[in-house]
């Protein structure tokens, strides 16, 4: 046996340990029937399901043939119990997963030079711990990608999640998810990946995509589209002897849906039944001649069905029920009606108009198919549902590992927002006629998560907003707790349950609940309510709302995280790759929004979105005189791209003046005559230009790139020539725009080509 050992944390206390991967049959098998062949044929479905081609970016080595490979991947047993009840039940009760490996259990590791059938491969350092001195707990048969990509947004590994996925991937990570039952913490990249398949037309009607796209639609709750694929599959299946679910545990859904099919089915042909016998005892419309040719046509049509369908019972496999329902719409019933019957608007009779009304209470019967009735086959709670519970009624043991309170102190008071001033439209370019940029971006209103928080001010008392949080969790996050947590800062010293004068509150808010504990800051703490220490780390001014989002995020509580924001509180938030997908659009023109998505993109290291909107920064800008940051740390970008702005244009006015020169000296032109009328034409356009006023001194404040090179491209091009007789006037060559050309290419491609880190 061959195993393969990756780290996602390093220091983790668990092993969770992957056998028989890729050996899960998630795609069904399905047979499809093709009515537009008489009798049908039938055949299964082959639609792809594997593209994009997606992996988790781990390179796997191959093993010899007939030889069986372990993965073994090194996690943190807190982000998995915080993430999933059955992680929690598993590890926190009186499972062997919650106990250490035996000491017989020992992994063999590139050093070990012990004559073994172990064959290992490491991605981690060569002292890697035995498993004895670890937990471990065992699965088989998943996808090992998708199982990884799980664990890793478990953990906040954010970053290395694909951002578009097949659908064979999508549904290994939901049958996944389904399992270990953390849908909340998936859900946003769930979201993420959603689009392509409700809007390309890579889910069909059937076949095998529509069965994946079910069962994805179940797992992560999405319930308009979860009815919307119930509708279309109850009316579009051909039965479920047909479907073979092979690993993907989806039958019972399918088989409550089979049902509503068999139902819609039997009704069908009871109303046929019914109608045959209306139709014989002269129950039905308008006369003995209209009755006959009803019955006649019924007949007729039934014999065609038959023929066409193959009908012949439950459970009617094969046969969709709307294609019976267009079968039907179209048939064409004989006219009884005579010629003044007709011109006197007696209504007409037909079989589809005695058959319609059944139709159309199958199709409001399937329409009115919702998640809730379904819900009975699900595992009872959810997790928050479990964590307020325990919070609420009794402090558990193992939430004791919460070990840090995070204290926002005046929340609401840092000023995150930029005042940026734009030319006027319509202005001529000089110094005056700027106006600030109203460009609305706190749109739409994100739902406060936490109720509304008092700032701090003159005739309000100052508040401070608590969150009690998992320091494991935050020194995996982020490199500046880990520092800060680990090092010689007072953050790292363990605060006392007590303080002299001060009263205590009790328990600090947990992440995950809606409440918080509001008070000030000299007058009261918060303290565990257990014999633990917690320790406690500072912030200042931020809204409470983003931090909390933020937080919620690190500890994988992704089920409140909105997909749509506005770009104001994407920029107190930062939180990232789910808002890129939905909300970034390159921006229309230089401004507030333009500035804003500049840092957002620099934070994220969205290199190739930050690079053309640095190089719009850049080509458009007019100088940092006319941006306000207030308490924005988004200047010291702009300082280095504004640098950039002043470089370009300190380049086009040297190479003005140069070329100035050259034409005095007869270096430019091609002859006298030429230089003459060059550099004539050269200081009309400069003076009478006050854009390209050659007295102008950096910053340049209020001039472009974008219009000094606009201005130089709008140079007339002068038409002379000999102006003897029989000679026309030629257009020369030689002009300033051609002798300006290379530079402004060459500033061009700079600009283009500015990267990221020219930023840091």
């Amino acid at each position: 046996m061959a195993v393969f050992t990756h780290d996602i944390v390093p220091d983790g206390d668990l092993y969770a340990v992957l056998k028989k991967a890729n050996t899960a049959r998630t795609i069904p098998s399905v047979t499809v029937h093709c009515s537009n062949h008489a009798p049908p044929e039938a055949s299964l479905d082959s639609t792809d399901v594997n593209l994009p081609e997606t992996s988790s970016g781990l390179e796997l080595l191959s093993v010899k043939e007939m030889d069986t490979l372990e993965y073994r991947f090194r996690v943190s047993s807190r982000h998995l119990t915080l993430a999933s009840p059955f992680f929690r039940t598993m590890l926190n009760g009186s499972w062997k997963e919650s106990a250490p490996a035996g000491a017989t259990l020992v992994e063999a590791t590139p050093t070990d030079k012990t004559p073994s059938k172990v064959e290992a491969f490491t991605e981690t350092s060569e002292e890697v711990p035995k498993v004895s001195a670890l937990r471990e707990i065992s699965t088989e048969g998943w996808n090992v990608h998708a199982f990884l990509t799980v664990l890793r947004i478990i953990h906040g590994f954010n970053y290395l999640v694909p951002e578009a996925v097949s659908l064979s991937f999508f549904t290994d990570v939901a049958v996944i998810v389904d399992y270990y039952e953390c849908a909340e913490a998936v859900a946003p990249f769930a979201k993420l990946w959603e689009p392509p398949f409700r809007s390309s037309g890579r889910v069909l009607l059937q076949g095998r995509t529509p069965i994946m796209w079910l069962w994805i639609t179940w797992v992560f709750s999405w319930e308009s589209e979860f009815s919307r694929r119930c509708y279309i599959w109850a009316r579009s299946s051909q039965g479920m002897d047909l479907v073979d679910t092979h690993d993907l545990p989806v039958a019972e859904l399918l088989k409550k849906l089979e049902k509503k099919r068999q139902w819609s089915f039997d009704l069908f042909t009871a109303k046929l039944v019914s109608l045959r016998a209306n139709l014989r005892e002269d129950l039905v419309r308008c006369n003995s001649k209209c009755t006959c040719m009803l019955l006649g046509a019924l007949d007729a049509a039934e014999d065609r069905m038959q023929k066409k369908f193959g009908i012949s019972g439950p459970p009617y496999s094969g046969v969709p029920m709307m294609e019976i329902d267009t079968f039907w719409e179209d048939i064409d019933s004989p006219d009884c009606r005579d010629s003044s019957e007709s011109k006197r608007g007696h209504p007409r009779c037909s079989l589809d108009l005695l058959i319609r009304p059944t139709f159309d209470h199958i199709v409001e019967a399937f329409g009115r198919i919702k998640i809730t009735d379904f819900q009975a086959k699900r595992r009872k709670g959810t997790r928050k549902d479990e964590l307020r519970s325990e919070v609420l009624v009794k402090r558990k043991p193992e939430y004791e590992s919460w070990d840090l309170v995070v204290v926002l102190k005046e929340p609401n008071s840092a000023n995150l927002t930029l005042d940026v001033s734009i030319r006027e439209s319509g202005t001529v370019l000089r110094k005056n006629g700027y106006q600030n940029d109203k460009d609305v971006l706190n749109l739409p209103k994100v739902k406060s998560i936490l109720p509304a928080v008092e700032g701090s001010g003159s005739d309000k008392e100052p508040v401070e907003v608590h969150f009690r949080v998992s320091s494991q969790h935050m020194k995996l996050a982020s490199p500046n707790f880990e520092r800060m947590l680990n090092g010689p800062w007072s953050e790292s010293t363990s605060t006392p349950p007590s303080r002299a004068g001060l009263g205590s509150l009790g328990p600090c808010t947990e992440i995950y609940d809606d409440a918080y504990e509001r008070f000030p800051p000299r007058s009261a703490t918060c303290t565990s309510s257990s014999p633990l220490s917690t320790r406690e780390v500072n912030a200042h001014g931020w809204s409470p709302e983003a931090l909390l989002l933020v937080l919620k995020v690190i500890h994988g509580m992704n089920d409140e995280f909105p997909l749509v924001t506005s770009i104001e509180f994407l920029v107190e938030v930062l939180a990232g790759e789910v808002w890129h997908q939905t909300m970034y659009r390159f921006p229309l023109a230089y401004g507030k929004r333009c500035v804003l998505w500049l840092f957002i993109a620099w934070a994220f290291g969205w290199k190739d979105d930050f690079s053309k909107l640095a190089s719009f920064v850049i080509e458009h800008g007019e100088g940092l005189k006319l941006i306000k940051s207030n308490e924005h740390s988004v200047n010291v970008i702009l300082g280095t791209l504004d640098n950039k702005r002043q470089e370009c244009i300190a380049k086009i006015i040297t190479r003005l003046n140069e070329l100035t020169d050259e034409l005095l000296d007869g270096r430019a032109g091609c002859g006298h005559r030429c230089s003459s009328m060059l550099l004539g034409s050269l200081l009309w356009e400069r003076k009478s230009l006050p854009l390209l006023d050659p007295a102008l001194q950096s910053p340049y404040t209020g001039y472009s790139v974008y219009e000094y090179s606009k201005k130089i491209s709008a140079f007339r091009v002068m038409d002379w020539g000999y102006m003897g007789c029989g000679q026309s006037t030629t257009a020369h060559r030689c002009t300033i725009i051609a002798l300006m050309e290379p530079l402004l290419k060459a500033i061009d491609d700079d600009i283009k080509n500015f990267e990221i880190s020219k930023a840091g």
